[in-house]
């Protein structure tokens, strides 16, 4: 009975001696951790609480590598995170709460790899997201929930990839896209939608080819950037049965006025063919250009709001293209400042002309660039009205293979010309002047 006795209280001994220590005596050694001081890899329990006795962290080492279950708290005593290891890796349930007892998460790890359903939680306990891993690739169902508990992603995966069908939406309940892969591949409808739950685009997918479909409406902004709240900017566009454009592509102002139009033979690639206008806000012609094959080709010209400095029409710039690139007369119009010029063609002008300024600006364009000479006829503000005055002189600009030769200053001067190029002297300046009504 003596030995029996004795041999109990010896592993009682033995199973009461596993070490339990505070985390702030475990050191990290190679990966492993050791007690300090101390030679072999730690095995027990350890344990990390504030002064007055609250446990913060609990868990355990085998060999110096965690293993089992580590718990941590928040101050009020409410369970932060659980999870379990072997070996230092997940291996188990691994849950995370909040402070007030919510669940907010459960994912299940084998050796470190997600395996079977993980489910994520708002702080309300509604379930935002349901997925199911195999082998650390998501794998079967794949659920996202908006917090009202609408439905945001539904999917179906396959070693970590979309395997067929696809559908998101928004939190309002409409649909924003919707698809289908097979094999890595879109197959039949491709359709995304607006907010509003209109059709913005749709593709129809066949034999790996992409065919734009059906009626578009694609909401912008007032920047006119793509995006897919309602907006009252917008553009419209109808396809064939081949895909392709079928009528104008019309872009329209928040007013219902016509922004832009124009044919395209092509939408994604854009490829614009045939007559382009914009608009002003209240109708009026701002810009045209004729394209073919997505290039420009032959004249296009812009308006400016108001008249020009000429005052007999609104035309800011007139220029004419071949093929993509500058050919021919190049003419340009000064006039009162605006926001968003229509430009067609950059053409800075930095020309000190003292109270004088330059009122149109002439010249001829070869394969794309400046070339041979630029006039930038002469305009007068006298003193009495400070009214501009059209004068029948001008500067040069001298361009060779779009670089500038001349600016039309000679020792410091600006050299004029008259309307039959003949250079002007201070005296012919003066005289011109004052016949100026009003000087």
């Amino acid at each position: 009975m003596k030995k029996i006795t004795l041999i109990l209280a010896t592993l009682l001994l033995i199973s009461c001696g596993q070490s339990e220590i505070n985390l702030n005596e475990i050191s990290n050694r190679n990966g492993l951790a050791y007690q300090v001081n101390k030679t072999k890899p730690f095995t027990g329990k350890v344990f990390s609480k504030l002064e007055n006795g609250q446990i913060l962290i609990s868990g355990s080492y085998k060999d110096g590598r965690k293993d089992g279950e580590w718990t941590n708290f928040f101050r009020n005593g409410q369970i932060k995170k659980r999870e379990k290891f072997s070996k230092d890796m997940y291996n188990g349930l691994v849950e995370l709460f909040l402070e007030n007892g919510q669940k907010i998460s459960t994912e299940t790890f084998n050796k470190n790899e997600l395996e079977g359903i993980s489910e994520f939680y708002n702080q309300n306990g509604v379930l935002v997201k349901k997925v199911n891993y195999n082998k650390g690739q998501l794998d079967g169902d794949y659920i996202e929930n908006y917090d009202n508990n609408k439905p945001k992603i539904i999917a179906t995966y396959k070693n970590n990839s979309i395997t067929s069908r696809y559908s998101s939406f928004y939190q309002n309940g409409n649909k924003e896209l919707e698809y289908t892969i097979n094999n890595n591949s879109y197959i039949n409808d491709y359709i995304s939608y607006n907010y509003d739950g209109v059709v913005k685009k749709h593709y129809y997918y066949t034999n790996s080819n992409k065919i734009n479909k059906g009626k578009w409406l694609i909401n912008y902004n007032s920047n006119w950037d793509e995006i897919k709240e309602a907006s009252t900017y917008y553009r419209l566009i109808n396809f064939d049965d081949k895909g392709k454009p079928k009528g104008k592509v019309i872009d329209y102002y928040n007013n219902n006025s016509i922004q832009m139009e124009g044919y395209y033979s092509s939408i994604e690639p854009d490829i614009k063919n045939g007559k382009f206008k914009w608009y002003y806000k209240d109708g009026n012609l701002m810009k045209s250009v004729n394209f073919i094959n997505g290039k420009e080709n032959g004249l296009a010209e812009s308006y400016y709001e108001t008249t020009n400095i000429g005052g007999k029409n609104k035309i800011h710039q007139k220029v004419n293209f071949n093929n993509g690139e500058l050919e021919g007369k190049f003419e340009y119009w000064a006039g009162k400042y605006q926001k968003d010029l229509p430009v067609i063609v950059n053409y800075y002008v930095a020309q000190d002309m003292g109270r004088g300024q330059w009122w149109k600006l002439e010249g001829n364009c070869k394969k794309g660039k400046f070339d041979g000479t630029f006039k930038l006829w002469w305009r007068y503000r006298t003193n009495r009205r400070n009214e501009p005055y059209i004068m029948p002189a001008y500067l040069k600009h001298v361009w060779q293979n779009g670089n500038l030769t001349w600016n039309g200053v000679s020792h410091g001067r600006n050299e004029y010309f008259n309307i039959n190029g003949k250079k002007l002297t201070s005296d012919d300046r003066t005289i011109m002047l004052d016949n100026v009504s009003g000087r």
